[in-house]
């Protein structure tokens, strides 16, 4: 027998649809599987044999060329489409939307010609047949007499009867010229196949005829599979099972493409719908380009068939829904060329999608539907304020929460099991995934399926049902064991909607239009099904239900929807209301049935495109379609359609109910978000909806008004989600959510201010970001106040809420300017943050962003707190936030002692900018370094020399000592040991060897910093040092996990560690030991001074002041592109400069230094380790020590009832025995669930004990972030849950 496929779809390759899959049509060609084996029919119908009598191919153009030439293009021959050439270099070039393919295996008598080969064409159509029509010879003159002459003259082969058939569809056509609409190809195929009926049964023909015909026009696929009489052999054979390289990619809400099949061309069963015989297909577009398949039965009889009439009405729905305006929420970047570039590059994964004899279907589950099941559980606190003042409502843009990976493929389902804190999630990977709502962590993959899961059920929290293909299984929520295995079907395609009942019922809608119920199964058979011992998920059994999920068989359902009264449409959505199970279906309609015997009671029209979700509100029915509108149906008024609601854009996807009915809420909570319904709700609903909170329980039913609950959300396509009073007016579009969620928004758009203060360019979005503080804190109730001492440098944000002097003061402090994010390893956008596996990735989103708003949003809950108890909060609260902190603070210290009077009673300050020491542990930070950074400048020439020329006959300015002298700066910059030389740059090959260079005198002064090991070779560099600093931090850490020496090894991406080879020794060196560390060498090319002071004041053009740092050394700006000369300057001979002998070369040095030691000595230690190496060099360069930073160590002495500071200089450190740390402690053990570590820190914070001085009050640092937050590097981030429960912690 022949075999023929057609596609209809996006454009995309002929290779893709017929050479390329395991079971192409190419290979069916030579091995065709699925053969009859019938006796009864014709020898080359009834048993194998191979299709190597001709081939044909035929397409269509794209839309908007057929606009111009409707007309289709072919491709045939009479040779073996398996060995045809130009068939394989054609496929591969070819890109068309719809593809018809043909192999031929001519019965005998038949000539094998190419007139003969399909598909025929005539004008707009295309025309194949799989089959024979019997007795052919004896009714093809009747035939051409009822045709009209221009029927008569489209046949291309008298000698097929398939060219004939061919004729009398067309004749059937009102005209063949013009486009037809899809009902009226409907009814001329039906007409044909009558005709031929008719015609054999006139001439007493009793053959076997095979009628599957295929036939399109460009827009709409037509496929029948027809047998008469009879045979009554209706099976599909089963060997294809064992291949399959292509298979269904499940995308989005409907299927966007569509195979007809003799036999299927991929290995799965569910992958396909087995048509019924005697059934005529429609394929047809729907809006949006996703594909509607109605079937229907072929009627023989003239009386007008109602399934016929069934499909006519739905079709002329479509057509009228065709003419809806969607708007896209979601851009589709040239989907169609994507798509096709996909299927080109990776044939495994290819999109197909389902139709006949075996239909293929191409579905998704909208994830965006299902997204709404996530915005359900929290709408309820996010509802404030709604107002329904105008008929359209605000609309609030709808932005990106929060994103998890870990699925392969597309996410297709989602559901919340909000007492647990869970969301699932099911993807075409086969795959479910369970996460953590509160850290958004993935707390199990659950596998078992081997098809994309396209639906997820919650029974009580603690089952979960899940459908992929044709099967269900049923979880236990706490073990994640497969209790239950239903197999459904085979060649009825996937499951596409699934409802499981109270009692654990389970009804499933096909793709194949039926309904089917399956009772839950007992103990025994759910455990031997799934091959483990388990508790079952109902005590209820039936016999043969549980016989058959034992034995992994298809399990016969216990009742099911009739053809006959059935969907002619798959089933996109099943709901319970009443005794009612009600179905949505693609054909338009809204089916009820009877529970117990899925009995038709009532068929719902009205929309004008699929069905695509329902929603049961008491008596209440809600359906939403792909026409842009939700239909309100009332089961109590004879299933009156009561309300039709407009305002969503696209397609509605899903509907869900907001109210007290909604588990996992307690009843003062419930109270708390309906009494902030007021102003949404008309004065009825806000008291029913305040005395039903009041009782805890869910509000009846007013007259003319919906039951409860009171609110109803719909999601929709076009990126919304709209919320429906209890009168049917739209409150508001998408409301914002909860208080975390909006810290989290606020979050997003306060990293999208790039309020780099380094970058002059940029000062206008600084001050966007010190305006946008300033709204906040005002919107707290607080008086502002914009600090700007020095032109051109950013405010400082003062803030002061309640000035009560019996209350104490609470002051916090951080910074909203950020560093640069110009490397070029940043994974995401560094402006726009991103939230991914829980974190929140963007700059500044842990330095110092996330903190600044965590503590903005805590003081907005202690007062929502308080107001909500009737009372004031006893507490006065202070905010200092400021811009230049990445840039030198400068202004910062004149701000506050200028306002001293905002701050001159707080108690203490709370500062949250450092980070764990780990990554699962909660951190105190008690201690940190001090720090002096210099720098050593050594000058030589006037000017820049050539190494080959010049070098190695002066004393180079890298290799230099100190001759002149030292200039310390008694302010916060850095150390730059500088070595001056020429008065210019020379030539190295011009100048090289004649003098000292610079660059060699301070290479060699930089190595005598250290010796063997890493040693410091400073003499008294680490006298002076406090024993037992890390005593404290010891205790917690001596037996925890959190810091391995391994782990910190691989981190910062060295071969090996100086340090000793134990932790304790590590983090002491880390720690409570100095540091001596080199951190940039530079060269100069600012000419025309032989100065060395002038020298090194140009090298320092660039400097920015020091900003305090907290992870490591204070970072100098590079002298060329800091400011001043331009950075290409060093570079006038080329990028290597491998020519040019700098005539200053400058290097940058990092002191830090621990409680007890005194800045000043240390500094002279240095200056005096110098002056003695520069000697030893003798060298005529000139060498400089300038001193641009000193922030000493900092310590706190937290042994009184408050922190102080009793030691010289602004190291810091803490006593965890003091109120203050003990009070810390008790948050964070109330937050976290577990005692903070007490850690310090080796990165060195002035800005503590300036504000320690400055206010006469203690710092308490409160890290957020993990150690890993990449603060200052790229892919800076904030774990979500850190950020959250450093809020609370705060508050």
């Amino acid at each position: 027998m022949c075999r023929l496929m057609a596609y209809i779809g996006p454009a995309r390759l002929i290779a893709d649809v017929v050479l390329w899959p395991d079971r192409s049509i190419i290979k069916q060609s030579y091995d065709a599987r699925e053969r009859l084996q019938d006796p009864s029919l014709p020898n080359h119908l009834g048993f194998g044999n191979l299709n190597g009598d001709g081939f044909g191919i035929g397409w269509y153009t794209s839309d908007e060329l057929r606009e111009r030439d409707p007309t289709p293009c072919m491709y045939k021959s009479i040779t073996p489409a398996w060995n045809n050439e130009n068939l394989a270099r054609l496929s591969c070039k070819i890109i068309s939307p719809l593809v018809f393919a043909h192999v031929r295996a001519a019965y005998p008598g038949m000539p094998v010609s190419e007139q003969n080969c399909h598909p025929f064409q005539w004008g707009r159509y295309l025309w194949m047949h799989n089959g024979v029509v019997g007795g052919f010879s004896k009714i093809k003159r009747r035939l051409l007499e009822q045709l009209s002459d221009a029927a008569y003259n489209s046949i291309q082969s008298f000698h097929s009867d398939s060219a004939v058939s061919f004729a009398v569809f067309l004749n059937h056509l009102p005209d063949l010229v013009q486009q037809q609409s899809p009902d009226v190809l409907v009814n001329a195929m039906q007409a044909a196949i009558s005709t031929i009926c008719e015609v054999q049964d006139a001439m007493g023909v009793r053959d076997i005829s095979l009628l599957n015909f295929v036939v399109s026009d460009g827009s709409t696929l037509i496929a029948t599979r027809f047998v008469r009489p009879e045979t009554g052999n209706n099976l599909v054979g089963s060997s294809v099972l064992c291949e399959a390289s292509y298979s269904i990619s499940y995308r989005e809400r409907g299927a966007h493409v569509a195979f007809v099949a003799s036999e299927p061309i991929t290995g799965s069963t569910t992958d396909w719908v087995c048509v019924p015989k005697n059934t005529v297909l429609c394929v047809t577009r729907e809006k949006g380009g996703f594909l509607s398949m109605l079937q229907s039965s072929v009627s023989l009889s003239r009386v007008p068939d109602p399934r016929l009439q069934e499909v006519s009405s739905c079709l002329a729905s479509i057509a009228q829904g065709m003419n809806t305006k969607s708007r896209a929420w979601v851009t589709r970047k040239n989907g169609q060329q994507q798509q096709q570039q996909c299927a080109s590059q990776q044939g495994a994964a290819d999109p197909f999608a389902q139709s006949p004899f075996h239909a293929l279907k191409g579905d998704s589950a909208a994830a965006a539907a299902a997204a709404a099941d996530v915005a359900a559980g929290s709408l309820m606190d996010g509802l404030l304020g709604l107002s329904r003042g105008a008929i359209e409502p605000e609309t609030v843009s709808m932005e990106e929460e929060h994103l998890l990976t870990g699925h392969a493929k597309a996410v297709l389902a989602l559901v919340v099991d909000e007492p647990s804190g869970r969301l699932y999630s099911s993807s075409s990977d086969a795959t479910v995934r369970a996460w953590g709502l509160a850290d958004m962590a993935c707390v199990a993959v659950i596998r078992g399926h081997s098809k994309p899961v396209t639906q997820l059920q919650l029974l009580g929290g603690r089952l979960l049902f899940t459908a992929a293909g044709g099967a269900v299984r049923v979880w236990d929520t706490s073990s994640f064991v497969c209790l239950a295995k239903i197999r459904t079907s085979f060649y009825s395609g996937a499951i596409r909607s699934m409802l499981v009942t109270g009692d654990g019922t389970i009804y499933v809608g096909h793709q194949d239009t039926t309904v089917k119920k399956y009772l839950p199964i007992s103990a025994a058979a759910a455990a031997e099904a799934a091959g483990t011992a388990g508790v079952p998920f109902s005590p209820r059994a039936t016999g043969a239900g549980a016989a058959a999920a034992a034995a992994g068989s298809v399990r016969q359902p216990d009742a099911q929807t009739v053809p006959s009264s059935g969907h002619v449409g798959p089933v996109n959505d099943l709901v319970a209301c009443s005794s009612y199970i009600c179905s949505a279906g693609g054909d338009t309609t809204v089916r009820v049935w009877r529970a117990s015997d899925l009995e038709l009671v009532r068929v719902l029209r009205g929309h004008r495109g699929s069905v695509l979700c329902l929603l049961a509100v008491g008596s209440m029915l809600l359906s939403g379609s792909r026409d842009n509108t939700i239909r309100v149906w009332d089961l109590d008024l004879d299933f009156m359609c009561r309300r039709t609601l407009i305002g969503h854009k696209d397609d509605v996807v899903h509907l869900d109910a907001l109210g007290l009915s909604k588990s996992g809420g307690t009843t003062s909570d419930l109270a708390r978000a309906y009494s902030g319904l007021a102003a949404g709700l008309s004065p009825g609903d806000a008291q029913l909806a305040a005395a039903a909170a009041a009782a805890g329980r869910t509000p009846s039913p007013a007259a003319g008004v919906m039951a409860a609950p009171v609110l109803v959300a719909s999601a929709s396509a076009d990126g919304t989600v709209r919320v429906w009073g209890s009168n049917w007016t739209c409150l508001r579009c998408l409301a914002c959510g909860s208080q975390d969620q909006q810290l989290v928004r606020a979050l997003k758009e306060f990293v999208a201010i790039r309020s780099v203060s380094a970058n002059k360019a940029l000062h206008d979005e600084c001050l966007r970001g010190a305006k946008y503080l300033s709204r906040l804190l005002e919107a707290l109730g607080a008086e502002v106040k914009l600090a700007q001492p020095y032109e051109g440098k950013n405010p400082v944000v003062l803030g002061r809420l309640g000035n009560n002097p019996a209350y104490p003061t609470v002051a916090f402090y951080g910074h909203y300017d950020v560093q640069p994010a110009e490397e070029p390893d940043w994974q995401t956008n560094p402006f726009e943050m991103t939230a991914v596996d829980g974190y929140l990735c963007g700059r500044g989103t842990s330095d110092n962003k996330g903190p600044v708003l965590a503590f903005i949003y805590a003081v907005k809950e202690m007062l929502d707190c308080w107001r909500m108890a009737g009372a004031a909060a006893p507490l006065n609260v202070a905010f200092m936030f400021e811009g230049e902190e990445e840039n030198g603070s400068l202004g910062f210290r004149e701000s506050i002692e200028a306002n001293l009077g905002w701050f001159s009673d707080a108690v203490l300050v709370v500062i949250a900018n450092t980070v764990w020491v780990g990554e699962n542990k909660p951190c105190l930070t008690y201690g940190m370094r001090g720090m002096v950074t210099a720098s050593l400048v050594m000058s030589g020439p006037q000017r820049d020399l050539h190494s080959g020329n010049d070098g190695g006959v002066f004393s180079e300015p890298m290799a230099g000592s100190c001759i002149n002298h030292i200039s310390l700066l008694s302010i916060y910059a850095g150390l730059w040991p500088s070595v001056s030389g020429p008065q210019r740059d020379l030539h190295s090959g011009n100048d090289g060897g004649v003098f000292s260079e610079p660059m060699a005198d301070l290479v060699q002064l930089l190595g005598s910093l250290h010796g063997p090991g890493d040693q410091i070779s400073v003499p008294g560099f680490n006298n002076a040092v406090r024993p037992q600093l890390m005593d404290l931090a010891w205790q917690g850490l001596a037996h925890s996990e959190e810091f391995s020496m391994q782990s910190y090894r691989e981190a910062i991406g060295v071969p090996q560690l100086t340090a000793p080879p134990n932790t304790y020794d590590l983090l002491n060196k880390r720690w409570c030991s100095p540091s001596l560390s080199i951190v940039d060498i530079r060269t100069t090319t600012t000419g025309g001074s032989s100065s060395s002071s002038s020298a090194a004041a140009a090298a320092g053009s660039g400097l920015r002041e020091y900003a305090h740092k907290k992870h490591g050394a204070a970072e100098a700006p590079s002298f060329a592109g800091a400011g001043g000369a331009d950075d290409r300057s060093c570079y006038r001979f080329g990028p290597t400069r491998f020519s040019v002998i700098p005539k200053v070369a400058v290097g940058k040095i990092s002191l830090r230094f621990v409680p007890e030691q005194d800045h000043q000595t240390l500094i002279e230690c240095l200056q005096q380790h110098i002056e003695k190496r520069f000697k030893l060099l003798w060298s005529a360069n000139r060498v400089e020590l300038q001193v641009h930073l000193m922030g000493d160590w900092w310590e706190a002495d937290l042994r009184s009832q408050r922190l102080q500071v009793h030691s010289v200089g602004d190291w810091w450190e803490a006593d965890p025995q003091s109120q203050l740390f003990q009070m810390a402690e008790r948050a964070v053990r109330r937050e976290w669930g577990e005692p903070p570590l007490y850690v310090r820190e080796g990165g060195t914070m002035p800005v503590a004990s300036l504000i320690e001085k400055m206010l006469g009050a203690p710092a308490l640092m409160i890290p957020m972030g993990q150690s890993s937050d990449n603060c200052h590097l790229a892919n800076e981030r904030l774990r979500r849950i850190n950020l959250v429960k450093g809020k609370n912690v705060s508050f």
